[in-house]
């Protein structure tokens, strides 16, 4: 008995002993598995579970392709610009007598009358009779109803006021001024009673030009005037109220001439609405076509290799094909200097042209790139008033000497120019500084395109641009919004209006207004045009928010011209506002932090 109870104590402690190493050994695995796993976890993060589980759907089978088939697509990036705000139609057939000719084709063949059956019509043998007259009818005119109504008011009028009601004719001062400030009518008074209200010219510095306080107390009690200070007599103010009379010239009337096509977009959460406003002419023939003098700009430097000036030179030769009778050119090219083809303009006939050709077929690609210079030397061909100016510069925008910074050159060349040449400008690369040649054109009543499919494309692209700016028909437009009405339009200078197309405004406006009253000016020739168009909002027709898109963008093209003039923080703090209001991303980025 000693012996077997000796015996199970050895194997009741041998037992205590297994588990409590078995106890040890699954803690063990416990910490090797978490060791395990959060390797597996760290070197393999997109690792999941899925592979145990069952998918509740099963996954789509697709049919297998042959990647040998696919080429891939070469691309190189666009720069990020909104569209344009005069955008053109780069598929308009130049010859449109080609296209008049196939749509009239055919036109002889039709048949216009219906044919002669012959025999009777109607019953069986009965002949046909040829149809009698249609009877005059008089018939009920609304008009006749509304003069009567109109009579029996004239004469109701006349019998309660027998003596006949006139207007007593205005007295029309010698020198008038059409505009007239505010005044004191009570000043004026006295100056009247003290023998200043006569006949003669008039004095402005007579008057109190100051605009008058008014104080209201409380409890309904009528107005106080506050006396007004004295003002003295100052040149500004003869100026704003003096008229000479040489300078006074008739204006043109021209909202017959042109039409309106006005979209609008009104945002749920927004408190203003948006408007798109196209105007273009009436029909081809109420303007005509104005001679015009064009300036080409070519880049003949280094930067510009042989083979795309190549490709340049023939683009120049087939632009010269489109100048008209009675237009005027010259040609500018420039590397670390400019040379002109031309002392002065030249008018379009056989010899000039062929002098021409022969200087763009020696041009050569070598030298730096001075941009700046070859704009101050276009600067001292002085706009001819009544033809547009119009220059057509070809460049990769990439200057090398001489002032290079793309702002300087940008606000330098604005200011200077003050709208008063249309700039164009063309970039012969993909890589070219479409920062400076974007600007250069929007700030100049042009626009810009360039070339990123090839060299061979330069050639088409630059005829593109000459057929464009061939036939303008209104020059140095300029629009007038009233201040009061608050409504915000881009672009502030536009280019000029030309036949195949139109010119577009971009407007923001509060939503409690009803109408949109602007005045446009313009030059047709000598003739200096004015249009006062009115825009009945209810009437507009209903688009996306496309347009609200465009105006933040056209916002945005004014905001960086005006930095690259002020380099002022706060455009720069404006732009990234409207970057976030309107979820747009403001274009040429990384040239604003420079």
């Amino acid at each position: 008995m000693p012996e077997t109870n000796e015996k199970m104590d050895l194997v009741a402690e041998m037992g205590a002993r297994l588990r409590h190493r078995h106890a040890w050994v699954g803690v063990l695995a416990l910490i090797l598995s978490l060791g395990l796993h959060i390797w597996l976890l760290s070197e393999f993060p997109d690792l999941t579970w899925r592979f145990i589980m069952r998918p509740e759907y099963p996954e789509r089978q697709y049919q297998p392709f042959d990647l040998q088939k696919v080429q891939p697509l070469v691309t190189e990036p666009t720069p990020l610009r909104p569209p344009r705000f005069r955008p053109e139609n780069p598929s308009l057939a130049t010859d449109l007598s080609t296209e008049a000719a196939s749509a009239n084709a055919g036109v002889d063949d039709a048949r216009l009358e219906p044919p002669d059956v012959g025999g009777p019509i109607g019953e069986l043998g009965s002949p046909a009779v040829e149809p009698s007259a249609s009877p005059r009818r008089e018939g009920w005119d609304p008009r006749q109803e509304i003069l009567r109504v109109d009579d029996s008011r004239a004469a109701a009028l006349r019998s309660a006021h027998p003596r006949p009601i006139t207007t007593p004719a205005i007295h029309r001062l010698a020198l008038a001024p059409d505009l007239t400030l505010q005044a004191d009518r009570e000043e004026a008074a006295r100056l009247q009673l003290a023998g200043n209200g006569g006949g003669g010219e008039w004095d402005p510095s007579t008057l109190n030009l100051q605009r008058t306080a008014v104080r209201r107390e409380r409890g309904g009690s009528h107005p106080v005037k506050v006396p007004p200070l004295p003002v003295l007599p100052t040149v500004e103010t003869a100026r704003l109220v003096d008229e000479i009379p040489e300078r006074v010239a008739p204006r043109k009337r021209l909202e017959n001439l042109l039409t309106l096509d006005v979209r609008k977009y009104t945002p749920l959460r927004d408190p203003y609405g948006y408007a798109m406003i196209e105007i273009k002419r009436l029909n081809p023939e109420v303007l005509p076509i104005l001679s015009k003098d064009i300036l080409f700009v070519q880049d003949s430097s280094a930067s510009i290799t042989d083979k795309r000036l190549h490709y340049c030179q023939e683009g120049l030769k087939k632009a010269l094909t489109f100048l008209r009778p009675g237009d005027r050119f010259n040609m500018i090219a420039f590397r670390d200097r400019s040379e002109r083809c031309f002392p002065d303009w030249m008018e379009v006939n056989p010899d000039n042209l062929m002098r021409c050709e022969a200087f763009i077929t020696a041009l050569q690609s070598q030298g730096e790139t001075d941009i700046f210079a070859s704009l101050e030397d276009l600067l001292k061909v002085p706009p001819q008033p009544g033809r547009p100016m119009i220059v057509l510069m070809v460049t990769d925008g990439l200057p090398t000497q001489g002032l290079t910074d793309s702002a300087q050159i940008i606000a330098r060349f604005s200011q200077a120019n003050a709208g008063g040449r249309s700039l164009f400008t063309m970039g012969t690369i993909g890589s070219a500084n479409i920062y400076l040649l974007d600007l250069l054109s929007y700030r100049n009543r042009g626009d810009t395109r360039v070339v990123t499919t090839g060299r061979w494309d330069i050639p088409g692209v630059l005829a593109q641009r000459a057929v464009s700016t061939s036939r303008p028909v209104l020059s140095e437009v300029r629009f007038v919004f009233s201040a009061a009405s608050r409504i915000e339009t881009y672009p502030g200078l536009t280019p000029n209006l030309y036949l195949d197309q139109s010119l577009i405004l971009y407007a923001r406006y509060p939503r409690t207004e009803s109408k949109l009253v602007f005045q446009a000016l313009g030059q047709a020739g000598e003739t200096e045009c004015d249009m006062v168009f009115e825009v009945d909002l209810a009437k507009a027709s209903n688009w996306n928010d496309e347009i609200r898109t465009l105006w933040s963008w056209h916002k945005a093209y004014d905001l960086i011209g005006r930095h690259t003039a002020t380099r002022d923080a706060d455009v720069l703090r404006e732009l990234r506002v409207l970057e976030k209001d309107y979820g747009i991303r403001i274009p040429y980025a990384a040239e604003l932090k420079r």
